[in-house]
């Protein structure tokens, strides 16, 4: 007796627990069926996308078996549960970048790091095994199947999936589709809340002459092919086909969110990201560092003044500066030494350069 309960009713109670803990995970993944497809995807190919969608129907089975009155299905249940649970450890255990991405997501939407879940799987573990053994079949089945069970679906997933190579990116160049124009890849997912605000854009962007080609993926196999595990995210080409920043140079760097998505099609559209009024014609960029005394500037007629610099300055110039604090439009523009000026156009484009 246990708490004044017979041993078949804390095995009936502890399987009970199990099928509720996998019927939860089924619903979750359910309701939120993009959060668990993204967490495979960050595998890099190595579980094929069709697995995501399986993997709640089975929950479900093995949750309506261990829930029924038939005592040997609720046994061969607790051993499948085991296997499985075997299975999402090895998963958890094998792809470490989960914590950047906030968890597996194996109850939907509900996050927790990798830790906690497979703290987790073993607790659930442990009461699969209490269901067993504290039944009639007694302690020697429930710990055969205990060694038997998790282990083998620990070794078949990563025997399956994660002991594969993983699938490198497909090549952005070579495509014969993505030539000639300067061209946005955004990638969307279905369940994906955040993607709607890129998705009400989309019709402008299309029929923006200006702006770069947009082409959308949000296909699984698409975005298992292209490494995305995030979304919405984009990235921009440029007209030769290889992968660029917002000012037109080499980068591998994929954006990711709504406002970054939304944010690099405009970049794009402009050809910089630099911080230069609306309505300006021309604007004359004022390089400073922050012990650099205010500089006599004589200003075009007509122009706009944005004063830059990586941190405060000590000397009042006069005007807003904008920080800089990684240096990256005086790199973008040559500048190494300060004080130094660049008019710029509207584009960003070099009017006169640094003097």
């Amino acid at each position: 007796m246990i708490l004044g309960l017979s041993y078949p009713t804390v095995a009936w109670l502890m399987q009970a627990g199990v099928a509720v803990a996998f019927a939860v995970a089924a619903i979750g993944k359910f309701s939120a069926p993009a959060d668990f497809a993204r967490a495979l995807r960050l595998s890099n190919g190595r579980v094929p996308p069709w697995v995501a969608p399986l993997v709640p129907y089975g929950e479900l089975g093995l949750a309506f078996a261990l829930a029924q009155p038939w005592r040997p299905l609720r046994d061969l249940a607790c051993l499948g549960a085991l296997v499985a649970l075997g299975g999402f450890t090895a998963f958890l255990y094998g792809n470490p970048q989960l914590d950047a991405e906030g968890g597996c997501h194996c109850f939907g939407a509900f996050e927790a790091s990798r830790r906690v879940s497979i703290a987790r799987n073993l607790g659930f573990v442990l009461l699969a095994f209490g269901g067993l053994g504290l039944g009639p079949l007694g302690p020697w089945y429930a710990t055969a199947a205990l060694l038997l069970g998790t282990p083998t679906g620990f070794a078949a997933t990563y025997v399956l999936f994660l002991g594969r190579t993983p699938r490198e990116p497909l090549p952005l160049q070579g495509d014969p589709d993505l030539g000639g124009r300067q061209t946005m890849l955004v990638f969307l997912s279905a369940g994906c809340t955040n993607c709607e605000a890129v998705r009400a854009r989309l019709p402008h962007w299309w029929a923006d002459e200006e702006g770069p080609r947009v082409v959308v993926h949000e296909d699984p196999e698409a975005l298992d092919r292209y490494g995305v595990a995030r979304t919405p995210s984009a990235l921009v080409l440029d007209a030769d086909g290889h992968q660029v920043d917002g000012n037109g140079r080499p980068s591998a760097e994929r954006v990711v969110g709504p406002e970054a998505v939304l944010r690099r099609w405009q970049v794009a559209r402009q050809g910089h990201d630099l911080p230069l009024p609306a309505g300006a014609e021309r604007t004359l960029l004022v390089f400073l560092r922050r012990d650099d005394p205010a500089p006599r500037v004589s200003v075009p007629p007509g122009a706009a003044v944005v004063v830059l610099a990586p941190e405060r300055l000590r000397a009042d110039v006069g005007r807003p500066v904008t920080l800089d604090p990684d240096g990256r439009y005086a790199a973008h523009f040559g500048v190494t030494t300060t004080p130094a000026t660049v008019l710029v156009d509207a584009r960003g484009r070099v009017v006169a350069d640094a003097t």
